[in-house]
């Protein structure tokens, strides 16, 4: 039997994101009798881990939030541990690789919060892939960011980017280009989506504007709650429902909260399909200027 082509993902962690999702259909779609998958998290933490395939090895270096004390103490100085943790290994990686049950023939830094930890490899051998699923010149980082990044991209054995359009803005703005480097679309799982807009089911006021993603800076949902409120005031009576979690959440519910309850207007917050009740006990969608759909 010919030996099967050991591929090694690596990822910060499992939280619900775009990139998370492209990278189980990945795990779940990959041949199994051409590819060994193992799958290393610099945290063992978020919504997904619970849909990662059976047959992928798993290991991680420190435990996610969800195994946290909540005791604030304890916690901070769990929090201090994982981070020497983390730094250790970082340092000798040799460590973390004597775990894996073998060498690996590929490694993949699936997020750009691994592509330091995948260069200091200990395994020379393995061939080194950098996958790059944001355009860098429209990001929210700093430009010193996106050029560490770039620095450490050209010492990959190759380059992944999602687009065409990122792919040239590397050259366009930052004059690089790798020595291989290819554009690989994210995969989408269309019998997924459909089967998940059954299941979803809001009856939604009309005229309806609908944000869907993971709540973060880069993705603009705090200026669409801006804008929205701007149209209000001027007279255009229309609706906004956002749909996500992540980081900004909390945020942009204050945003929404100090937009619509100062001025009288009503919002509602969908959490697990029930209604959270807001301005003046809103009980009714068609009565909210504002909702957000959130998925904890």
């Amino acid at each position: 039997m010919e030996k099967k082509i050991h591929v090694v993902f690596h990822i910060r962690s499992m939280e619900i994101g775009g990139v998370q999702k492209v990278l189980l259909e990945y795990l779940k779609n990959l041949p199994k009798d051409i590819f060994e998958i193992s799958l290393i998290t610099s945290l063992y933490q978020g919504e997904l881990l619970s849909e990662i395939p059976q047959h992928v090895r798993t290991y991680y270096i420190g435990q996610g939030r969800e195994f946290l004390s909540q005791n604030p103490w304890i916690q901070k100085l769990q929090l201090i541990l994982r981070r020497g943790k983390l730094f250790f290994y970082e340092k000798f990686p040799q460590l973390l690789y004597q775990k894996l049950h073998q060498k690996p023939d590929l490694e993949i830094a699936f997020d750009t919060f691994r592509y330091q930890s995948v260069i200091n490899s200990p395994i020379k051998t393995s061939k080194k892939i950098a996958w790059l699923h944001v355009d860098l010149k429209n990001t929210n980082a700093d430009e010193n960011v996106n050029i560490r990044t770039i620095a450490l991209m050209k010492k990959f054995d190759a380059c992944v980017m999602v687009s065409k359009f990122a792919k040239d803005n590397i050259k366009k703005f930052y004059n690089t280009e790798f020595h291989r480097s290819y554009v690989i679309h994210n995969p989408v799982n269309t019998e997924e989506v459909h089967k998940k807009a059954d299941e979803f089911c809001a009856a939604l006021p009309h005229p309806c504007f609908i944000g869907a993603g993971r709540l973060t800076k880069s993705k603009g949902y705090a200026e669409l709650v801006d804008i929205h409120a701007e149209l209000i005031k001027d007279g255009q009576t229309h609706y906004i429902a956002i749909l996500g979690d992540g980081p900004e959440k909390d945020f942009i519910l204050q945003k929404i909260k100090n937009h619509f309850e100062r001025k009288g207007y009503q919002y509602g917050v969908i959490r697990n399909n029930n209604l959270i009740l807001s301005t003046n006990n809103v009980i009714n969608l068609d009565d909210c200027s504002a909702i957000l759909y959130d998925y904890d």
